[in-house]
Formats: C-alpha cells, structure tokens, sequence
C-alpha cells in the first residue's frame, strides 16, 4: 500500500464534488449506488437533456480543476470524457465537440477498444450536428 499524492487526494475530493454537483443537476441522489452515472451511456439517455444552473457549470468546474491535477494519461482521458460528457448535456455543444475531438485523437494513438471509440464517434456527430444547427 503506496500513499496518496497531495494531487490524487485533491483529484479525489474533486471527483467527488463533480459526482455531488452532477447528481444535483440531474436530480437524482450522490449516494454513489443511486446515483445517474456520468457515461456514455447518459450521454445518449434522452430523459436527462440538456441541463442547466449553477450545479452542472460547478460539476464542469470541478473537472477543468481535476484535469489539472493528474498526471496519468488513462486518469486524464477519463476526466477529458467527462469534461466533454458535462459541456453535451449542458447545452455546450461546440465546447463537448472539441473535447470529444482531443480525446478521440488520445485514444487512437494510445490503442483504446474499438467499441469505446465507436460510441465517442457517434457522440462526435450529434455534437456536430447540433453544432451546424444552432450556428
């Protein structure tokens, strides 16, 4: 049992605040069992929509922070999916867009499985999509 870096516990404590914050947007509880995950998978559940208030732009807050803290490129791809995950279901479409479009660059030149790329592509083009609707 190794210890925690002063950025892994900071990473944490995030991480968490995301999770409270993203459960309060979505209105659901932060108890970890019945909480709405962040996912793919939400991404294309038409139920959520897009969110707004002070909760998701603080969920979003937490994981510009995060980003800034980690160190290993597995932890960061992560957080730059729910970066992008949080600017969608926002309403940020343009923003998700881009950040989709840098992780999916990440995850080509790293090798990541092909069913998570398929679904950060299709991902990729409803953003682009709502993009070329709303400009």
């Amino acid at each position: 049992l190794t210890p925690a870096s002063s950025r892994e516990i900071l990473a944490s404590i995030l991480g968490s605040l995301r999770d409270a914050h993203w459960a309060r947007a979505v209105g659901g509880s932060a108890a970890p069992l019945l909480m709405k995950p962040l996912s793919l998978e939400t991404a294309a559940d038409i139920e959520i929509g897009q969110l707004e208030g002070l909760d998701i732009q603080r969920s979003l807050a937490a994981v510009e922070r995060c980003l800034m803290l980690l160190t290993c490129e597995t932890d960061r791809e992560e957080a730059l999916l729910q970066l992008a995950l949080l600017h969608f279901h926002a309403g940020e479409y343009e923003d998700a867009w881009v950040e989709l479009g840098v992780l999916q660059e990440q995850m080509k030149a790293r090798g990541s499985s092909k069913s998570r790329e398929e679904a950060i592509d299709s991902l990729l083009m409803r953003c682009r999509m709502f993009v070329d609707l709303v400009g």
